[in-house]
């Protein structure tokens, strides 16, 4: 071994950090950490069938009788009328109650998420895996 070979091998590595590096660890954090964004394809899924009983539920606790039966006198058309396709595909345009409710809804998951992945850690822990 020569002193050439001893000088090469003490050399201190370079602290810098290259764009294939960053790159890197930001496509990994990205794609493993930020598990937000599920909740959409879950929820806009049933969207109908969840926005049919939020009209339901409102519809009996005004006080009205849904109406499943065309032609059915309702005094709370907008919650208790009954809706054809065309109607149904736009319930959500139509009343802006219920789509405050949807938006609410959407807005809560991803808190949800956050306060069941920080409570996940104490359950395991107090009561284990």
């Amino acid at each position: 071994m020569g002193a050439q070979d001893v000088e090469t091998t003490n050399k201190k590595p370079t602290s810098k950090a290259t764009l294939w590096l960053v790159f890197t660890v930001l496509s990994i954090s990205m794609g493993s950490s930020c598990l937000m964004g599920y909740h959409v394809g879950v929820l806009n899924a049933p969207q109908t069938i969840i926005g049919l009983w939020i009209r339901r539920t409102k519809c009996i606790e005004k006080g009205g009788v849904p109406s499943e039966e065309e032609g059915l006198k309702v005094d709370h058309e907008l919650w208790c009328g009954k809706l054809d396709e065309e109607r149904e595909a736009t319930m959500f345009i139509d009343n802006d109650e219920l789509n405050t409710l949807w938006a609410l809804l959407n807005a809560l998951v991803p808190g949800g998420s956050v306060i069941g992945a920080l409570g996940s850690s104490f359950l395991v822990n107090r009561f284990g895996p």
